[in-house]
């Protein structure tokens, strides 16, 4: 039997309960409606419950997901029948709106840069992680079918009036990678190979390491 965590970070209550209305998943909800403490940090908690719970897969969801009569389900199976796979995504989805990581890979990895907060550029940190670990031979990880739709991109920064500083995490990812998407020049973060693959630099006293 394939365990798994899902978790869901929201802003945009009315996305959120047409999601529920659609999912059959067990959801580990992250609620960024009041406090919103951002995708990074919000996936890191959910990390922290996959280990907790000692799952082997972290799925990673959006509320603007709208699953059809499977609920999701059959993206677990996806799971079931891709054991030896690191990554798994939903294809036809935007961005990283329903993916899977295993647990091995996100120990190897490493979490969520929650200096990306609140929203852009995290999902190209890790999958330039990834290659550095894993390497690239001209496609990252399977992506499968889903009966799913995806009721828009950037959902809570439409929806849920986030407002994310696109120059800040601009220069955060080129300081951190010596480049941008295709063009890194440092595999070690900030080019210091004293710094693991994981390694992000304080943020508001999280370690990157826990």
């Amino acid at each position: 039997m394939t365990t798994y965590t899902a978790v869901l970070p929201w802003v945009y209550e009315p996305y959120r309960d047409a999601f529920m209305e659609s999912c059959r998943l067990d959801v580990f909800e992250v609620d960024n409606s009041v406090d919103n403490i951002g995708i990074m940090r919000a996936t890191n908690r959910g990390i922290d419950r996959m280990r907790s719970d000692g799952s082997e897969w972290l799925v990673v969801m959006s509320a603007a997901l709208r699953f059809g009569p499977a609920g999701g389900l059959d993206f677990v199976d996806h799971l079931a029948r891709l054991p030896d796979d690191r990554v798994v995504e939903a294809a036809g989805v935007f961005g990283w709106h329903l993916i899977a990581f295993h647990r091995d890979t996100l120990d190897a990895i490493g979490k969520w840069d929650p200096n990306f907060s609140p929203y852009g550029y995290d999902d190209l940190d890790m999958s330039w992680r990834y290659q550095c670990v894993y390497g690239n031979d001209g496609q990252l990880w399977r992506k499968v079918p889903v009966d799913v739709t995806d009721a828009g991109m950037a959902h809570s920064l439409k929806q849920g009036g986030v407002v994310a500083d696109d120059d800040r995490c601009r220069s955060h990812y080129l300081a951190k990678w010596g480049g941008f998407t295709g063009e890194e020049r440092y595999r070690h973060p900030f080019a210091d190979p004293s710094h693991p693959i994981g390694y992000w630099p304080d943020y508001e006293g999280e370690r990157w390491d826990t």
